[in-house]
């Protein structure tokens, strides 16, 4: 899969994302991975919409655990995470993923912007 972020300006990571763009942004990346979920054959009824399974409340919910985990790292190793590590880590996910097209939908609903891919896909992981 080509690399779709090449730069490592230090502009592009000196923005914040309130928590509500956070929250709006996970909430995009859950449709896409809502999208590729297989509905059991077992199951009659029509899969559901997103918003029938996944509450605004439960969104938050993932956007505070995942800063509290990238908090926890922080403290762990008494120092920010790096543009360069979100970068590397932006790195591994486009080499080593094995659904590039999931992958790419995920980059698309992001808006193809590498600070909040860095934000909210790759600083999660």
């Amino acid at each position: 899969m080509k690399l779709l972020f090449t730069s490592r300006s230090a502009d592009a990571f000196q923005r914040t994302l309130s928590f509500a763009e956070r929250v709006s942004y996970q909430r995009a990346i859950e449709e896409v991975y809502w999208r590729h979920r297989i509905w059991p054959k077992e199951n009659s009824n029509p899969k559901p919409s997103l918003d029938a399974v996944m509450t605004q409340s439960q969104l938050g919910e993932k956007v505070e655990d995942s800063l509290r985990k990238s908090q926890a790292l922080e403290d762990y190793w008494q120092r920010p995470i790096t543009a360069d590590e979100l970068q590397a880590e932006m790195d591994r996910m486009a080499q080593h993923t094995k659904q590039s097209e999931v992958l790419h939908e995920l980059f698309e609903a992001l808006g193809n912007d590498p600070f909040v891919i860095a934000e909210c896909l790759a600083r999660p992981c």
